[in-house]
């Protein structure tokens, strides 16, 4: 006579031997889960080290750009060159990589020598030296005062997109003069911006609603709505600023002065065909970022997985966002 263990008993062995970790399927979802976690880790490494080391250098690329361009006596340059250098130190604010690796003399004395040059430019009555003298001023003295707050933590990936954004924008387009060499300089630094602006809309639904499941409450539709409308509300908004610096100190933000050493000629309209050009490139930018993303948030796929990384990080660096 053959005994037959009673499906019960059998369910019941079988979780017992799962939740012990016996047992062939639950030992290769054990590894499977592993692996996905170590190559995620290592990934994340690699960004680490890209992020960290691009910080160096470029850091140091500023530091010898200021010195080259006071030998050459070039104080307008030389302040854009301080203001550059400014822009890499606070957003390592937001890096859990180097946040803390700006030495306080360090700063101080390029506070100092910030303010020297603002003095220099009233005398010669260079507002254009003065303005981003100031706004350097403000850039360095904040982490003096945020140093104890407790700040958003930007992933790797998105530091090294804003690092590489300010070295086309601020290092190649104003120390070197992309701006007024290339014509479509403007234009590629607007294009790769705008998409990330766009995923930053993304993310700020998630931090508004303080919900990381807010995708599975709201429609697809209205998440890529959302950050399509951010992008062009954030391009707006820097446009309204270089429109209100160019009318108020007469300096030249939207590159309306002067541009025939571009174009070869001189039309008053060239202020307007800028800013247009902006909106555009930066609406085109936008929309391919949500459209991407409103296609992944239809489906589950291990594409659409990779795209939503680096909001799964920017959630586990910044949980206090969602309590």
């Amino acid at each position: 006579m053959t005994l037959k263990l009673p499906v019960e008993d059998g369910n019941r062995e079988n979780n017992m031997r799962i939740k012990n970790g016996i047992g062939g399927d639950s030992n290769e979802a054990s590894a499977s889960v592993d692996q996905i976690r170590k190559g995620r880790v290592k990934g994340r490494t690699n960004l680490d080290q890209v992020e960290l080391y691009l910080w160096y250098l470029l850091v140091l690329l500023s530091v010898v750009s200021i010195f080259h361009k006071a030998l050459q006596q070039d104080w307008g340059l030389t302040m854009m060159a301080i203001l550059t250098l400014s822009m890499f130190l606070f957003v390592s604010l937001f890096s859990r990589l180097t946040r803390k690796r700006v030495p306080p003399l360090f700063r101080y004395f390029f506070i100092l020598l910030t303010a020297g040059g603002i003095a220099f430019s009233c005398v010669l009555r260079d507002w254009d030296i003065t303005v981003n003298g100031l706004l350097t001023i403000v850039l360095l003295s904040l982490p003096i005062w945020m140093a104890r707050r407790k700040l958003i933590l930007i992933p790797s990936l998105f530091q090294i997109v804003v690092l590489v954004y300010i070295l086309a924008s601020m290092y190649f387009g104003e120390v070197l003069s992309f701006y007024y060499h290339f014509s479509w300089w403007d234009d590629i630094v607007h294009l790769t911006s705008a998409p990330f602006i766009g995923y930053a809309g993304f993310l700020m639904v998630y931090i508004i609603n303080k919900d990381q499941q807010i995708h599975h409450r709201f429609s697809p539709f209205f998440l890529a709505l959302f950050a399509f409308s951010f992008s062009l509300v954030v391009g707006v908004a820097w446009e309204i600023f270089e429109f209100g610096v160019d009318v108020s100190l007469g300096v030249n933000m939207q590159k309306a002065r002067n541009l025939e050493l571009v174009y070869g000629y001189f039309d008053t309209r060239l202020g307007l065909m800028d800013t247009m050009q902006d909106l555009v490139v930066d609406a085109f930018g936008a929309l391919i970022v949500s459209m991407i993303g409103y296609r992944y948030l239809k489906k589950d796929s291990a594409k659409a997985a990779s795209f939503w990384r680096l909001k799964d990080q920017f959630i586990e660096d910044n949980p206090q966002l969602f309590d």
